[in-house]
């Protein structure tokens, strides 16, 4: 997916930017409340059900929302745990 994704970048076969590449999540959280998680860093993508890895779609083609959002995000979240089963979760 990698290459796939990061193929027009330039880079050569020992520098940095090859490393960096590898990186599809990275992220520091702190833990503001008993319920409130707030993360800063590289996030996968979140909208709809679909990944980028085929064995995990639910379905067998890729839907529009899919092909045409990112991968990968960057920023910060705030993740608040209203019960077990439920979490919201706000990104800028």
């Amino acid at each position: 997916s990698v290459d796939a994704v990061y193929a027009s970048e330039l880079v050569t076969d020992n520098s940095l930017g090859q490393m960096v590449r590898m990186v599809q999540e990275a992220s520091v959280g702190y833990r503001v409340g008993e319920k409130l998680w707030v993360d800063a860093g590289i996030f996968p993508g979140v909208p709809g059900v679909e990944s980028f890895v085929s064995a995990e779609n639910r379905t067998y083609t890729r839907s529009m929302t899919a092909e045409f959002s990112p991968y990968y995000q960057s920023g910060v979240k705030a993740t608040y745990s209203m019960s077990p089963k439920f979490t919201l979760t706000g990104a800028v």
